[in-house]
Protein backbone atom coordinates (compact mmCIF):
# COMPACT_ATOMS: atom_id res chain seq x y z
CA UNK A 1 0.00 0.00 0.00
CA UNK A 2 2.70 2.30 0.50
CA UNK A 3 4.33 1.66 -2.83
CA UNK A 4 0.69 2.86 -3.99
CA UNK A 5 0.91 5.79 -2.56
CA UNK A 6 4.24 6.88 -3.25
CA UNK A 7 3.06 5.86 -7.10
CA UNK A 8 0.44 8.26 -7.02
CA UNK A 9 2.73 11.20 -5.85
CA UNK A 10 5.21 10.00 -8.93
CA UNK A 11 2.04 10.60 -11.12
CA UNK A 12 0.85 14.01 -8.98
CA UNK A 13 4.55 14.83 -9.61
CA UNK A 14 4.38 14.23 -13.51
CA UNK A 15 1.24 16.03 -13.76
CA UNK A 16 2.87 19.36 -11.97
CA UNK A 17 5.81 19.27 -14.19
CA UNK A 18 3.23 18.94 -17.56
CA UNK A 19 1.27 21.94 -15.80
CA UNK A 20 4.35 23.85 -15.39
CA UNK A 21 6.15 23.21 -18.95
CA UNK A 22 3.28 23.62 -20.65
CA UNK A 23 0.88 25.91 -19.11
CA UNK A 24 2.77 27.74 -16.33
CA UNK A 25 0.47 31.17 -16.14
CA UNK A 26 -2.89 30.16 -14.28
CA UNK A 27 -3.56 34.33 -13.99
CA UNK A 28 -6.38 33.84 -16.40
CA UNK A 29 -8.51 30.69 -13.91
CA UNK A 30 -8.79 34.18 -11.17
CA UNK A 31 -12.39 35.19 -12.65
CA UNK A 32 -13.26 31.71 -11.44
CA UNK A 33 -12.34 31.92 -8.10
CA UNK A 34 -8.70 30.44 -8.15
CA UNK A 35 -5.37 32.63 -6.84
CA UNK A 36 -2.95 34.07 -9.81
CA UNK A 37 -0.29 31.53 -9.86
CA UNK A 38 2.67 32.58 -12.60
CA UNK A 39 5.61 30.32 -12.87
CA UNK A 40 4.72 28.30 -10.02
CA UNK A 41 4.10 24.28 -10.15
CA UNK A 42 0.70 23.97 -9.10
CA UNK A 43 -0.15 20.67 -10.54
CA UNK A 44 -4.11 19.36 -11.43
CA UNK A 45 -4.74 21.08 -7.89
CA UNK A 46 -4.39 24.76 -9.16
CA UNK A 47 -2.12 25.68 -5.69
CA UNK A 48 1.72 25.47 -5.07
CA UNK A 49 1.31 24.80 -1.64
CA UNK A 50 -1.79 21.87 -1.72
CA UNK A 51 0.72 20.33 -4.60
CA UNK A 52 3.58 20.83 -2.38
CA UNK A 53 2.53 19.02 0.95
CA UNK A 54 1.35 15.66 -1.24
CA UNK A 55 4.88 16.02 -2.29
CA UNK A 56 6.38 16.17 0.73
CA UNK A 57 4.41 13.36 2.11
CA UNK A 58 5.33 10.87 -1.01
CA UNK A 59 9.26 12.12 -0.56
CA UNK A 60 9.29 11.50 3.22
CA UNK A 61 7.40 8.16 2.75
CA UNK A 62 9.92 7.48 -0.39
CA UNK A 63 12.86 8.26 1.91
CA UNK A 64 11.59 5.91 4.80
CA UNK A 65 10.80 3.36 2.86
CA UNK A 66 14.56 3.47 1.14
CA UNK A 67 15.41 3.35 5.15
CA UNK A 68 13.51 -0.42 5.02
CA UNK A 69 14.07 -1.77 1.82
CA UNK A 70 17.09 -0.19 0.60
CA UNK A 71 15.84 0.38 -3.30
CA UNK A 72 17.55 2.81 -5.05
CA UNK A 73 14.52 3.35 -6.93
CA UNK A 74 13.75 5.00 -3.70
CA UNK A 75 16.52 7.16 -3.82
CA UNK A 76 15.70 8.35 -7.44
CA UNK A 77 12.13 9.23 -7.04
CA UNK A 78 13.08 10.86 -3.92
CA UNK A 79 15.01 13.34 -5.43
CA UNK A 80 12.67 13.83 -7.97
CA UNK A 81 9.96 14.87 -5.39
CA UNK A 82 12.58 17.11 -3.87
CA UNK A 83 12.99 19.27 -7.11
CA UNK A 84 9.16 19.20 -7.80
CA UNK A 85 8.71 20.58 -4.10
CA UNK A 86 11.68 23.23 -5.31
CA UNK A 87 9.39 24.61 -8.32
CA UNK A 88 6.12 25.37 -6.37
CA UNK A 89 7.90 27.99 -4.68
CA UNK A 90 5.98 27.19 -1.70
CA UNK A 91 8.15 28.62 1.20
CA UNK A 92 5.52 26.88 4.03
CA UNK A 93 6.46 23.99 2.13
CA UNK A 94 10.52 24.52 2.35
CA UNK A 95 9.59 24.46 6.12
CA UNK A 96 7.48 21.89 6.84
CA UNK A 97 10.29 19.71 4.69
CA UNK A 98 12.79 20.38 6.96
CA UNK A 99 11.02 20.12 10.10
CA UNK A 100 9.97 16.58 8.07
CA UNK A 101 13.01 15.70 7.64
CA UNK A 102 14.38 15.82 10.80
CA UNK A 103 11.88 14.25 12.51
CA UNK A 104 12.63 11.09 10.48
CA UNK A 105 16.21 11.22 11.36
CA UNK A 106 15.91 12.06 14.90
CA UNK A 107 13.96 8.58 14.68
CA UNK A 108 16.56 7.14 12.67
CA UNK A 109 19.16 8.20 14.93
CA UNK A 110 20.93 9.48 11.96
CA UNK A 111 21.79 13.10 13.19
CA UNK A 112 24.33 13.70 9.86
CA UNK A 113 21.70 14.21 7.71
CA UNK A 114 19.87 17.26 9.45
CA UNK A 115 22.58 19.70 8.53
CA UNK A 116 23.29 17.88 5.12
CA UNK A 117 19.13 18.55 4.64
CA UNK A 118 19.73 22.18 5.90
CA UNK A 119 22.43 22.80 2.84
CA UNK A 120 20.75 20.46 0.21
CA UNK A 121 17.41 23.00 1.05
CA UNK A 122 19.90 26.43 0.96
CA UNK A 123 21.62 25.56 -2.10
CA UNK A 124 18.01 24.48 -3.94
CA UNK A 125 16.98 28.40 -3.01
CA UNK A 126 19.64 30.00 -4.19
CA UNK A 127 19.43 27.90 -7.91
CA UNK A 128 16.03 28.41 -8.57
CA UNK A 129 15.23 29.98 -11.61
CA UNK A 130 13.46 33.18 -11.13
CA UNK A 131 11.60 34.03 -13.87
CA UNK A 132 9.44 37.16 -14.24
CA UNK A 133 7.00 36.68 -11.75
CA UNK A 134 6.33 38.12 -8.15
CA UNK A 135 5.58 34.71 -7.06
CA UNK A 136 8.53 32.87 -7.29
CA UNK A 137 10.16 35.85 -5.66
CA UNK A 138 10.96 34.38 -2.16
CA UNK A 139 11.27 37.44 -0.23
CA UNK A 140 7.94 38.48 -1.50
CA UNK A 141 5.67 39.91 1.60
CA UNK A 142 2.24 40.61 0.42
CA UNK A 143 1.64 37.09 0.80
CA UNK A 144 2.77 37.43 4.19
CA UNK A 145 0.15 40.28 4.47
CA UNK A 146 -2.46 38.38 3.26
CA UNK A 147 -2.41 35.46 5.79
CA UNK A 148 -2.33 38.08 8.48
CA UNK A 149 -5.81 39.59 7.55
CA UNK A 150 -6.91 35.88 6.98
CA UNK A 151 -5.74 35.10 10.98
CA UNK A 152 -7.67 38.02 12.10
CA UNK A 153 -10.46 37.31 10.44
CA UNK A 154 -10.15 33.57 11.23
CA UNK A 155 -9.96 34.63 15.38
CA UNK A 156 -12.27 37.24 15.44
CA UNK A 157 -15.06 34.37 13.85
CA UNK A 158 -13.73 32.46 16.54
CA UNK A 159 -14.11 34.92 19.43
CA UNK A 160 -17.67 35.28 17.94
CA UNK A 161 -18.83 31.80 18.58
CA UNK A 162 -16.05 30.88 20.71
CA UNK A 163 -17.83 27.44 22.36
CA UNK A 164 -18.78 25.59 18.94
CA UNK A 165 -17.69 28.12 16.15
CA UNK A 166 -19.78 28.51 13.21
CA UNK A 167 -20.37 25.08 11.56
CA UNK A 168 -17.73 22.89 9.83
CA UNK A 169 -19.56 23.80 6.29
CA UNK A 170 -20.46 27.48 7.58
CA UNK A 171 -16.99 29.42 7.36
CA UNK A 172 -18.35 31.35 3.72
CA UNK A 173 -21.27 32.08 4.72
CA UNK A 174 -20.12 33.83 7.94
CA UNK A 175 -17.88 35.83 6.29
CA UNK A 176 -20.62 36.77 4.00
CA UNK A 177 -22.87 38.23 6.63
CA UNK A 178 -19.57 39.52 9.14
CA UNK A 179 -17.51 41.03 5.85
CA UNK A 180 -18.69 43.50 2.94
CA UNK A 181 -15.77 42.55 0.64
CA UNK A 182 -15.98 40.20 -2.09
CA UNK A 183 -13.90 37.24 -0.82
CA UNK A 184 -16.56 34.61 -0.66
CA UNK A 185 -16.40 34.55 -4.20
CA UNK A 186 -12.78 32.89 -3.83
CA UNK A 187 -12.32 28.98 -3.35
CA UNK A 188 -10.59 29.84 -0.50
CA UNK A 189 -13.69 31.28 1.48
CA UNK A 190 -14.47 27.84 2.97
CA UNK A 191 -10.94 27.47 4.29
CA UNK A 192 -8.31 29.86 6.73
CA UNK A 193 -4.74 29.74 6.08
CA UNK A 194 -4.28 28.03 9.40
CA UNK A 195 -5.67 24.84 9.97
CA UNK A 196 -5.80 25.17 13.36
CA UNK A 197 -7.52 28.97 13.50
CA UNK A 198 -9.43 26.66 10.93
CA UNK A 199 -10.66 24.07 12.99
CA UNK A 200 -11.41 26.86 16.17
CA UNK A 201 -13.41 28.98 14.21
CA UNK A 202 -15.62 26.41 12.65
CA UNK A 203 -15.90 23.91 16.13
CA UNK A 204 -15.05 25.94 18.74
CA UNK A 205 -12.96 24.88 21.64
CA UNK A 206 -15.20 21.61 21.61
CA UNK A 207 -13.95 20.87 18.48
CA UNK A 208 -10.65 21.48 19.38
CA UNK A 209 -10.92 19.35 22.41
CA UNK A 210 -12.27 16.27 20.43
CA UNK A 211 -9.48 16.26 17.74
CA UNK A 212 -6.47 16.91 20.53
CA UNK A 213 -8.75 13.62 21.80
CA UNK A 214 -9.04 12.04 18.34
CA UNK A 215 -4.93 12.15 18.18
CA UNK A 216 -4.36 11.09 21.72
CA UNK A 217 -6.08 7.82 21.27
CA UNK A 218 -4.52 7.52 17.49
CA UNK A 219 -0.85 7.48 19.62
CA UNK A 220 -1.93 4.83 21.89
CA UNK A 221 -2.44 2.15 19.22
CA UNK A 222 0.44 2.78 16.94
CA UNK A 223 2.93 -0.09 16.12
CA UNK A 224 6.53 0.78 16.26
CA UNK A 225 7.56 0.18 13.43
CA UNK A 226 9.00 1.92 10.42
CA UNK A 227 5.71 2.88 9.06
CA UNK A 228 4.66 4.51 12.50
CA UNK A 229 7.80 6.66 12.05
CA UNK A 230 7.01 7.32 8.52
CA UNK A 231 3.47 8.51 10.06
CA UNK A 232 5.29 10.82 12.14
CA UNK A 233 7.39 12.33 10.13
CA UNK A 234 4.24 13.09 7.77
CA UNK A 235 2.32 13.98 10.25
CA UNK A 236 4.88 16.86 11.57
CA UNK A 237 5.73 18.03 8.22
CA UNK A 238 1.77 18.11 7.71
CA UNK A 239 1.22 20.43 11.41
CA UNK A 240 4.17 22.69 10.03
CA UNK A 241 2.83 23.33 6.72
CA UNK A 242 -0.93 23.91 8.19
CA UNK A 243 0.02 26.60 10.07
CA UNK A 244 0.20 28.70 6.70
CA UNK A 245 -2.38 26.46 4.62
CA UNK A 246 -5.71 24.65 5.63
CA UNK A 247 -3.87 21.24 4.29
CA UNK A 248 -4.31 19.52 7.50
CA UNK A 249 -8.30 19.43 6.02
CA UNK A 250 -7.78 18.99 2.61
CA UNK A 251 -9.53 15.87 1.15
CA UNK A 252 -6.47 14.41 -0.59
CA UNK A 253 -4.24 15.12 2.16
CA UNK A 254 -6.60 13.37 4.85
CA UNK A 255 -6.79 10.48 2.71
CA UNK A 256 -2.58 10.39 2.15
CA UNK A 257 -2.80 10.17 5.98
CA UNK A 258 -5.63 7.62 6.52
CA UNK A 259 -4.06 5.11 4.34
CA UNK A 260 -0.79 5.43 6.21
CA UNK A 261 -2.26 5.12 9.08
CA UNK A 262 -3.97 2.16 8.93
CA UNK A 263 -0.76 0.63 8.26
CA UNK A 264 0.52 1.76 11.08
CA UNK A 265 -1.86 0.97 14.39
CA UNK A 266 -2.28 -2.38 15.57
CA UNK A 267 -6.10 -3.71 15.71
CA UNK A 268 -6.25 -5.97 18.71
CA UNK A 269 -9.66 -6.47 20.95
CA UNK A 270 -8.18 -4.18 23.45
CA UNK A 271 -7.63 -1.37 20.76
CA UNK A 272 -11.24 -1.75 19.28
CA UNK A 273 -14.10 0.06 21.17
Amino acid sequence: MLTALIAVTVVTAIFGWIQYLVYPDLTKYVVWGWDDHLFRMAGTFFDPGYLAILLILGFLSSLGFYYKTKKSILIYLSVFFLISIGFTYSRAAFLALFFGVTTLVILWKRYIIIPLMVLVIFLGVIILPRPSSAGVQLERLYSVYSRVENYKESIYLWKEYPLFGVGYNNLCLARKELYTNNSYRSHSCSGADSSILFLLATTGVVGFLVVLGLVKDVKEVLMKNYYSKILLSCFVALLVHSLFQNSLFYSWVVGWMLILLSLSVRITPRSVK
